[in-house]
């Protein structure tokens, strides 16, 4: 008897067993003919200019008075813009990327040196809203600071656009 009922039990786990199998064949079918199936011709889109950056950037250090400039204080952002404006070896170009660093000569003023770039970068972004600026569509990245420098130190790595 005990023989008889391990030969059952074998038979019904080889049907189950390949009962299974082809479920997940079958299911495997439908998935592979649905995702080949043809679709309409699709008109061709013309390709798109790519866009690249120069591969050596152009550095700015720019001064500014970090107090001022964290309280929003409007000469502060002027003196920032002016900075920005007096280098005209950068007309009629764009830039597509730029990091910005704050200065910090310890690690305790890192964070205040990271406020002061963001801040900088966010003058430099509103800047090129209003007109036509080497900044306008610029993608900012800040880092946290650059270890040695002064608070008032801001610097720019401004890789310019190729196109």
């Amino acid at each position: 008897m005990n023989r008889q009922y391990w030969q059952v039990r074998r038979v019904t786990l080889l049907a189950l067993g390949g009962s299974l199998l082809a479920d997940v064949l079958l299911v495997l079918a439908v998935f592979l003919l649905a995702t080949n199936t043809p679709t309409a011709a699709s008109t061709p889109t013309p390709l798109q200019t790519l866009i690249g950056l120069e591969p050596s950037p152009h550095v700015w250090q720019l001064t500014v008075d970090p107090e001022k400039l964290l309280k929003g204080d409007p000469q502060a952002i002027k003196e920032v813009n002016k900075q920005v404006e007096v280098h005209h070896d950068l007309t009629k170009r764009r830039a597509g990327f730029v990091l910005v660093y704050g200065g910090a000569r310890s690690q305790e003023e890192a964070e205040k040196a990271e406020q002061v770039a963001s801040k900088v970068a966010a003058i430099l972004q509103e800047s090129s809203q209003h007109g036509q600026s080497v900044f306008t569509g610029t993608v900012f990245y800040v880092l946290p600071f650059i270890l040695g420098k002064s608070l008032n130190t801001v610097k720019l790595d401004i890789y310019l656009s190729t196109h």
